[in-house]
């Protein structure tokens, strides 16, 4: 039999959708009351829909006002200024954190950039397992920025907080990444590109091609001398970024490393899928040029 625990999570976690995600990405108010009152709901699509009707039923200037973060994590921890800041929506959900977008209130003469807030999703962790965790994380993001050292703007600058009682309603701890936030313009390499869209792509960019062709060949080569590889999986992990007419290869999510000998068989293959893929893409888009 679940614990109640197991349930008021499911509802959390609803609710917590519900008050972070894009408003255009709820569904519509006729979708939401249905789900609200279906009788075979489960308990994270029901609390999903109950707090979404509330929200789309509510001006999202009012919204903004009430502070959803509130709800969910004691803000007054977080090393921002919520004066300065306002915590928008959310940019979306890995097998590790959620992450945020935290953008400079108008009423901020600051010259402040935009930030991306990704929170751990921690479960029922100790303040000494999230310890352990963020030495983790630091050592990952410090191996994966000598990797690519030669690749500048590959790896954004981040910052890692531990925040001891962070989560609502208990108090619980939390480690939270604060990272600079690229822009809107992300697009996964694997998932967002086919080859020939890739290949004009990279027609109009060339250096994209090359920092592609210089990823793989760094990767390759600490899987053979090191038995390590970085996160290749993860959802807009490596991605083309575009800024300002320009556009650059980005590695997102510099936190976790593993040991490819350690995988089961079907995550080994999907790595070397998937490595596979970006370097076929590579060669596709150009003439091999040395790095």
């Amino acid at each position: 039999m679940r614990s109640l625990d197991h349930y008021l999570g499911k509802i959390s976690r609803g609710a917590d959708n519900a008050f972070t995600d894009p408003r255009e990405s709820l569904p519509p108010i006729p979708e939401s009351a249905f789900e609200a009152v279906k009788p075979r709901s489960n308990m994270y699509l029901r609390a999903r829909a109950i707090f979404g009707l509330a929200r789309r039923t509510m001006p999202e200037s009012v919204w903004q006002k009430l502070g959803a973060g509130d709800f969910f994590w004691d803000v007054n921890q977080l090393p921002v200024n919520f004066k300065k800041y306002s915590l928008k929506h959310r940019l979306g959900s890995g097998n590790q954190c959620d992450a945020f977008l935290l953008e400079p209130n108008a009423k901020s003469h600051d010259e402040a950039s935009s930030l991306v807030m990704k929170v751990f999703q921690n479960g029922s962790k100790t303040l000494e397992q999230i310890h352990e965790k963020a030495v983790q994380v630091k050592n990952d993001y410090e191996t994966l920025k000598d990797w690519y050292k030669d690749m500048p703007g590959l790896i954004p600058n981040q910052a890692e907080v531990i925040l001891p009682r962070f989560q609502r309603p208990h108090g619980e701890p939390s480690l939270v990444i604060f990272q600079d936030f690229l822009g809107k313009g992300i697009q996964d390499v694997a998932h967002d590109f086919s080859a020939e869209h890739w290949t004009k792509t990279c027609a109009q960019f060339p250096q994209l091609n090359s920092q592609l062709r210089q990823f793989v060949n760094i990767t390759e080569r600490n899987i053979v001398e090191k038995d390590l590889v970085p996160d290749l999986l993860g959802r807009d992990n490596l991605a083309a970024a575009y800024d300002k007419g320009s556009v650059k290869l980005v590695f997102l999510d510099p936190d976790g490393i593993d040991h490819i000998s350690h995988m089961d068989d079907k995550t080994k293959k999907r790595v070397l899928d998937r490595l596979s893929l970006l370097r076929s893409r590579a060669d596709v888009a150009g003439p091999k040029k040395p790095d």
